[in-house]
């Protein structure tokens, strides 16, 4: 049976996030035992300098801290982290994500980053720093 192939369709690399991006070399990974942590680490960093923050499904109400930060005038480029379906995907963009980090190569989160393309950057990813999914 021959393998399985994926067509990926990232941004341009002239966008001017991307090009941030590659500049500054760094996002914030915010985890935290709650929705009122990870909000006030997430301000900490940007205040910092940070221009990079996902904020993963592993804080409870990641959608509700984003779209609390999404209303801050935070000079950062918002993103949701481990997202595993579509659902979460949707909830993330609708709350003020501008990329989705998966730890998995997910078809079902692929496809709402596509739907949404024009808002949203894609950022898939098969390995994190935890460990492989």
């Amino acid at each position: 049976m021959p393998p399985r192939t994926f067509r990926l369709h990232m941004a341009p690399l002239e966008h001017p996030e991307l090009i941030r991006l590659r500049r500054d070399r760094l996002v914030a990974v915010i985890r935290a035992a709650s929705d009122h942590a990870a909000y006030e680490a997430a301000r900490a960093v940007a205040r910092g300098g940070i221009r990079f923050i996902e904020v993963t499904y592993s804080v409870p109400d990641a959608p509700g801290v984003l779209r609390r930060l999404a209303t801050e005038p935070l000079d950062a480029v918002l993103g949701a982290g481990t997202v595993l379906t579509a659902a979460q995907a949707e909830a993330a963009v609708a709350a003020g994500a501008r990329f989705l980090i998966a730890p998995n190569l997910s078809l079902e989160v692929a496809a709402v980053a596509k739907e949404v393309r024009a808002r949203l950057e894609r950022v898939r990813s098969a390995l994190t720093i935890t460990g492989p999914a």
